[in-house]
Order: structure tokens, then sequence, then C-alpha cells
């Protein structure tokens, strides 16, 4: 059997433009069928650079869900799954900064709800997460993710209540390198980066990327993708 003609053989680099709003899930019609066939086949591997452009964030966020395969996360003990939820859901309460954009003042200077904040922070800190599948479903990865990225024109997030006594951004920073290694073994799971808030960049199983100190960052995408976990993580 003759082998199939490889169509321009010699492409590099494909930006693709879509133009059109996605239908309601599962996107079955949509060419991000025909997107992924071409991602099955082995010629891709000769592109460098394989970019989807879209005409809004909202639905280049759609097609990141339907084309970003879901790590594995095994069986999981619902009362440790409990317990991160719990802590999830009690960071977003105490800094209500990393969701809805605003930390009210009594919070800022009220040195009680700083304590019982270092206390939660103690707790995260002094108990070993399992495995990553923990983190991909409490999300609590990117709440501190969120917590500990300084926002533009400050040189530390200044809506962390107490942070400069308690150095809650540190700390998060800390945890998040502390996890890192067992995210990175569901690195293989992430194909596609948001390099802007309408644009994904295929990443190939073979990129120098995934060898680098930015690798996480397929993981945490773009900020804005982080962002979008919080607003809707909330349960």
């Amino acid at each position: 059997m003759s082998k199939s003609p490889v169509l321009v053989p010699m492409l590099e680099s494909l930006h693709i433009l879509i133009l059109f709003p996605y239908p309601e899930p599962p996107f079955q019609q949509t060419p991000l069928i025909a997107i992924s066939e071409l991602l099955s086949n082995v010629e891709v591997s000769r592109l460098r650079c394989l970019q989807l452009k879209f005409r809004d964030d909202s639905n280049c966020r759609d097609a990141y869900f339907a084309l970003q395969p879901s790590p594995q996360v095994g069986g999981l003990d619902d009362d440790v799954l409990a317990l991160l939820n719990s802590w999830k859901n009690q960071l977003l309460e105490d800094i209500p900064q990393v969701v809805h954009g605003h930390t009210p003042r009594w919070m800022l200077v009220n040195v009680m709800h700083w304590r019982r904040l270092d206390q939660l922070f103690t707790a995260i800190e002094g108990y070993d997460i399992p495995t990553s599948g923990y983190l991909h479903v409490s999300k609590l990865h990117f709440v501190m993710y969120a917590i500990g990225r300084t926002l533009p024109g400050h040189s530390e997030p200044a809506f962390v209540p107490g942070n400069k006594r308690y150095n809650f951004c540190g700390r998060a920073k800390a945890l998040l390198a502390r996890w890192e290694p067992i995210l990175l073994k569901d690195l293989h799971c992430y194909q596609w980066l948001h390099t802007e808030l309408k644009v994904l960049t295929y990443v190939p199983q073979g990129s120098d990327f995934r060898e680098s100190s930015s690798a996480i960052d397929l993981i945490y995408s773009h900020a804005g993708m982080s962002q979008f976990y919080l607003e809707n993580m909330r349960h």
C-alpha cells in the first residue's frame, strides 16, 4: 500500500483563525473534531507552532475544555477531598479579592482575621496531599496560585489581609513549589497553553517547553483561565 501524500509537507507554522461561536457541548459538530484528527496525525510533529485564535475569550475557553483531556485522578478518599475543599472555600472566604476583586477594609485591619488565616495556612502546610488528583478535583492549587501572584503595579499582593506580618504570599508560593512534583507527573496530559486570552497554542510531547522551568504553566495556563477556575469553583 502506498503511503498517503502529506499536505504541505514543509509546513512548520500553522495559525487557525476561528471566527464563529460554538454550539452547546459536547461540540460534536465543530471544527474541533478536525483539529483533534490533525493532532492524531504523526505529520503534525513537523510543526514548530500550531495556534488557534478566537474572536473572544469565551470561545477560546470553550475550545480549551473541549480539546484538553482531563488528567485521570483515580479513586479519591471522600474525607480527604472534603478537607481540601473546606480549605479552599475558607481561603476564598477569607481573601475575597481572589474571586470578587475586592477585599473589605475590615479584613485588611482586623488582626483576629489575620490570625485565623495564619492558622488555616499552618493546617495546609502541615498536610501532605497524597496525589495530584486531590488538587485537580479541589482546585486548591489554583487558589494558592492566585494568592501568590503579584498584581501589576504592586511589589506584593496587598489585597491579602495580614500578608506583611504572616507572609501569606510567600507561603502560597512555597506550597506551590511543594506540590509541583506531583502535578508535573500529569504534564503529559496537558496539550494546550493559553498564550493569550484568545489564543491556544499546542505543545507537542517532544517540545523543549516541557523540559523547561516554565513547563508548569501548562497546568496553570493563562492567568485568565486560572481566574475563570476561581470564579466557578465555589461549591
